[in-house]
C-alpha cells in the first residue's frame, strides 16, 4: 500500500511541477505542400495561427488568425479545440482536432473543421498522411 501511494505522490510532483509538455509557446511547422505554419499558443487560451502559403514555389504573404483553443490532454490521443476565429470563412465556426508530442520539442497535429450543424463527432480519432509536425520555435530540432 505505501509503495503505491509513494508512486501516485511520485506522478503528482511531476505534473506539478511542469514536466508535463504544454503548447505554450511558438511552434513552426510546413505541410506536404511546403506551406508554412506558425501556431503561438498563449496560456489565456488564445491562439494565433500564421499561414505562410506557397503556391507554386511563389511564397504568398502571411495570413494571422486569432482564435481561442481548449486542449484535453488526458484524452487519449489529447483534444484540441479551436473558435471564435477572427477570419472571415472561419467565424462562427469550430475546428476540432487531435495532437500529440513526439521526440523533443515537437508536436504532431490533425484537425477537421466542422460545418453547419456539425460537432465534435467530427474529430479525427487517429494520425493521418496530412500530419503536420511542429517544433518549438528556438529548440534547433
Amino acid at each position: 500500500m505505501t509503495i503505491r501511494w509513494m508512486l501516485a505522490l511520485a506522478v503528482l510532483l511531476s505534473v506539478g511541477c511542469g514536466n508535463s509538455p504544454s503548447l505554450e509557446g511558438t511552434w513552426t511547422g510546413a505541410d506536404d505542400a511546403g506551406n508554412r505554419m506558425t501556431f503561438v499558443f498563449a496560456g489565456d487560451g488564445q491562439a494565433e495561427w500564421v499561414l505562410e502559403p506557397s503556391m507554386g514555389g511563389a511564397t504568398m504573404p502571411p495570413e494571422t488568425i486569432r482564435m481561442r483553443y481548449v486542449t484535453d490532454a488526458t484524452a487519449d490521443p489529447a483534444t484540441i479545440d479551436f473558435s471564435d476565429f477572427d477570419y472571415g470563412p472561419l467565424e462562427g465556426t469550430t475546428t476540432y482536432g487531435i495532437y500529440e508530442f513526439t521526440e523533443g520539442e515537437a508536436f504532431r497535429i490533425d484537425l477537421e473543421p466542422a460545418g453547419p450543424g456539425q460537432d465534435a463527432s467530427v474529430r479525427p480519432d487517429s494520425f493521418t498522411d496530412d500530419t503536420v509536425v511542429f517544433t518549438r520555435a528556438g529548440s534547433g530540432e
